[in-house]
């Protein structure tokens, strides 16, 4: 989930403007968000996530512009955010599809054409649903797929240094495979759980670049996750806030590896079905309406722990490479005390009622389903489990 917003007009510092066609000038870095503010989260965005912004120090060679799409109001703002003070740059704009993967695609072509910089972190403000999706626009009632996203990052043709989620469940294998086939996203800088009303703390997780604008990509989003667990830490109602880096070139590296496991994931039914059920029993899960997304690592030490999984020499040499694929590819994690089992990455795992009702969209939605055996397994583990 995430954040939204008020009149930008209204707070102090804030001036008007058209967009002059110039872009700005040169940065080290230039953080892009995408604000899909249409809908009930468009307070947060005001009285939370840009006071966060504000709070960061002015720097002469980092960027910050933010794309806002408001329920409350017709049209599109683009407003930059330095110092503590907003100015609205573009409000010429006309109202947008926030949850169309072509309205993310103009997104990056936009901040390529005003934000000169040599690092480029982007950033999707608002509701995730894991494979479902991210930034739900309630006037169109659309939501950004995992494929549309690639398909966006694709036609932008827009290198990103960091693609980040303020937005639940984005953490998973459905979108880390489309960033990673994209072949244009570095690192992913997400969680596999639910994101709290106050979303990402801004100040604490860009301040350090501010500070030091030479900074590395890893090194930033590192500092992302140490400021999250600086500020999540504190707050005991927080209990499922994690947050990680994830390296996109391990994951596209890694799809062979995938495709292999789910092979000989769906080679092992109906053999090791009570295996399956059991594994995916005790592992560690997404709270809430995420709960059939499982933790990939999790899963997979469960499914090791299997005397009979064990001794079957191809599926356990898979299920291995994939762990080793994984952990190699969250660079970094937090995790408060009771999600000490999430390891980075989840995968969807849907079962009974919840498979039949979504694996049309499962397979629509995210390539990963298809391109691999995952789909064609979750058929067959759904028709032999009890209904």
């Amino acid at each position: 989930m995430a954040i939204t917003v008020v009149c930008l007009l209204a707070i102090s510092g804030v001036s008007s403007g058209k967009q002059s066609g110039k872009p700005f000038n040169e940065n080290t870095w230039a953080v892009a968000i995408y604000v899909c503010a249409d809908n009930d989260l468009e307070p947060y965005w005001d009285d939370g996530s840009l006071p966060m912004l504000l709070n960061i120090p002015q720097s002469e060679s980092v960027e910050f512009i933010a794309y806002v799409d408001r329920l409350s109001a017709e049209g599109t703002e683009v407003v930059k955010i330095s110092g503590g003070t907003v100015e609205v740059v573009d409000d010429t704009i006309e109202e947008k599809n926030f949850g169309d993967g072509a309205t993310f695609q103009w997104f990056l072509e936009d901040v390529s054409v005003r934000c000169a910089a040599e690092n480029l972190a982007v950033i999707a403000w608002d509701h995730g649903g894991a494979w479902r999706g991210f930034c739900l626009d309630s006037t169109s009632g659309d939501q950004i797929r995992p494929v549309e996203m690639r398909e966006a990052i694709v036609g932008a043709g827009v290198a990103i240094d960091i693609l980040a989620f303020d937005a639940c469940m984005c953490a998973c294998t459905e979108i880390a495979y489309e960033a990673a086939a994209s072949e244009l996203v570095d690192l992913m800088v997400a969680s596999e759980e639910l994101v709290a009303m106050d979303g990402f703390p801004y100040d604490l997780m860009f301040t350090p670049l501010a500070l030091d604008p030479k900074k590395t990509a890893v090194d930033v989003a590192f500092d992302m996750v140490d400021g999250w667990a600086g500020y999540y830490s504190e707050l005991g109602s927080a209990w499922y806030a994690t947050l990680g880096v994830i390296d996109v070139s391990v994951i596209r590296d890694g799809f062979e590896i995938f495709d292999n496991w789910t092979e000989e994931m769906l080679g092992g039914l109906p053999e090791y079905l009570t295996d399956y059920r059991f594994a995916l029993r005790d592992s560690s899960r997404v709270s809430c309406v995420g709960h059939y997304q499982v933790d990939v690592i999790d899963l997979n030490r469960h499914l090791l722990a299997s005397d009979s999984i064990a001794g079957d020499a191809g599926l356990k040499d898979a299920i291995e490479q994939v762990i080793e694929c994984v952990d190699q590819a969250v660079l970094y994690v937090y995790n408060p005390d009771r999600k000490v089992d999430s390891t980075g990455l989840s995968i969807y795992w849907g079962v009974n009622d919840a498979w039949d009702s979504s694996k049309e969209k499962y397979t629509e939605f995210a390539s990963f389903a298809l391109d691999t055996s995952w789909a064609e397994f979750l058929d067959q583990y759904n028709l032999l489990i009890p209904s």
